[in-house]
């Protein structure tokens, strides 16, 4: 196929719009011309149309002799004139003007007007045809002075004769109404033979931004946007296989820590169980059992951590669809208030629970529900010092359910608000004093929240301490299904 670059298209698009209107133009003339030689003896006043009316008035002059002396007379010479755009001065033997059409500015006497019989001579913008006037005896009694112009014109006795002058207005007009509407037509090919790769060059970045690589740019031609396009299909080909590969080391690495984190289980469940039997069947000293109380906490740490990074490999590998079924909200969350308030309790701390404007029923997904309350609870528990409060509230407002969860911890920093809901974040001190864990509480509670529908704010109180707000629709229930 042989090579169109764009420059050689645009050259040939300028070309073709100076060739057309050239052509046009042409055609445009040649009428015109055929036009001006059939119409010019009907519609169109020859140049000295004007000095042949000069015999009209001559005859006249024959004929009614010294009666063109009186004014009477003017309507005889206004129809012998017509309207050849001829005026005319009658004047007596001493130069006298009578009446007329024509005022000369020139002064005349009897021996300027006698020289001047039967001439034509140049006066102010045309031209002046003095005809005398003679009685029977040959007496000069006066002239009629004829003065006109030598121009072409149209008969505007006729009716049609200002449509022929549009004609000729229109085509002498016409090179630049054919440039632009020959540019119009052609640049509007061109655009359209441009616009379709680039719709196809458009679509397929919108396909690369969703993350979709299953197209094709099917454009063929030899141009610079026809390499452009193969260039695309090329680094989609590519793209295709990088991300594949990409994928699958993402899918090994989190297969590898999933497989570590079960593994690691085993050898901390031996720990926990020789400590544990360490401290019930041997005899040792407080020191000792300080020791073993140490190793049991961290083991109880280290299981929590991996059961945490087993909970984000396991949403992060699996679609599971929401599964919500009917439930009172207000027993679902007394149940979940029980287990808080002793774990609470353990570390000196006051638990409440306040509900707000719930429905009787609402279909919700309690798996789902109480590992996102349980993550909660446990960076606030990890936070709250002793004699502290952890207050979890729950309303309907609108068309969703909200969750709050606030305890009179350090609360978070500036930081922590952009960015404590992203996996691996550790925070600052202030929330991580008691260190163990590894980031992941909160970024559980924001995939298991998306996947309800819903999201994560998070925020600090006007008295201190940390709140954070869980919220998803509301999807009402029957009671009666429960």
């Amino acid at each position: 196929m042989k090579w169109h670059s764009l420059e050689g298209g645009m050259r040939r698009t300028l070309m073709n719009i100076l060739a057309a209107t050239i052509a046009a133009t042409l055609v445009t003339y040649a009428i015109a011309l055929v036009a001006f030689i059939v119409l010019q003896d009907r519609y169109i006043q020859p140049a000295n149309y004007s000095e042949q009316q000069v015999e009209n008035v001559e005859a006249l002059v024959d004929k009614e002799g010294a009666a063109l002396l009186e004014a009477s007379a003017a309507s005889l010479l206004d129809e012998a004139v017509g309207d050849s755009h001829l005026t005319y001065q009658v004047v007596d033997a001493d130069g006298n003007t009578l009446y007329g059409t024509y005022e000369s500015a020139r002064s005349l006497d009897r021996q300027t007007l006698l020289k001047e019989i039967n001439t034509a001579k140049g006066e102010d913008s045309g031209y002046v045809h003095t005809v005398p006037i003679f009685d029977a005896q040959g007496t000069f009694l006066g002239a009629v002075r004829c003065e006109y112009d030598f121009q072409l014109r149209f008969d505007r006795t006729v009716a049609m004769s200002r449509l022929v002058a549009v004609f000729f207005v229109l085509a002498l007009v016409s090179p630049l109404v054919y440039l632009l509407l020959f540019a119009g037509l052609f640049s509007r090919r061109f655009a359209a033979s441009v616009r379709t790769p680039l719709e196809h060059l458009r679509h397929a970045a919108e396909k690369i931004q969703n993350r979709d690589l299953s197209f094709s740019i099917d454009y063929q031609e030899r141009n610079e946007l026809g390499d452009l396009c193969q260039a695309f299909n090329d680094m989609k080909n590519s793209l295709s296989q990088s991300l594949m590969r990409e994928w699958q080391l993402e899918q090994q690495r989190r297969e590898m820590i999933a497989a570590l984190a079960h593994d690691l289980k085993t050898p901390l469940s031996v720990i926990k169980a020789y400590s544990e039997s360490l401290a019930d069947d041997t005899p040792v000293n407080e020191e000792q059992r300080g020791y073993l109380d140490i190793i049991a906490g961290n083991v109880d740490r280290s299981t929590a951590l991996i059961q945490q990074i087993q909970d984000v490999t396991l949403l992060e590998t699996t679609e599971d669809m929401v599964n919500a079924s009917p439930h009172d909200l207000r027993d679902f969350l007394k149940e979940r208030a029980e287990e808080y308030q002793v774990r609470c309790k353990r570390q000196g701390i006051a638990f409440t629970l306040e509900t707000v404007s719930l429905a009787d029923a609402y279909k919700i997904d309690t798996e789902r529900l109480t590992r996102i309350l349980d993550n909660l609870m446990s960076n606030s528990l990890a936070v709250t010092p002793y004699g502290g409060c952890i207050s979890l509230s729950v309303q309907q407002k609108a068309a969703n359910l909200i969750y709050e969860l606030s305890d009179t911890g350090p609360g978070f920093s500036a930081r922590d608000l952009k960015h404590a809901t992203e996996q691996f974040y550790r925070g600052d001190a202030a929330r991580s004093s008691h260190g163990g864990h590894a980031g992941l509480g909160l970024f559980i509670v924001q995939m298991l929240a998306s996947q309800l529908g819903g999201g994560v704010t998070l925020a600090n109180l006007p008295q201190g301490g940390a709140c954070v707000r869980v919220w998803h629709p509301a999807c009402l229930a029957d009671k009666n299904d429960i």
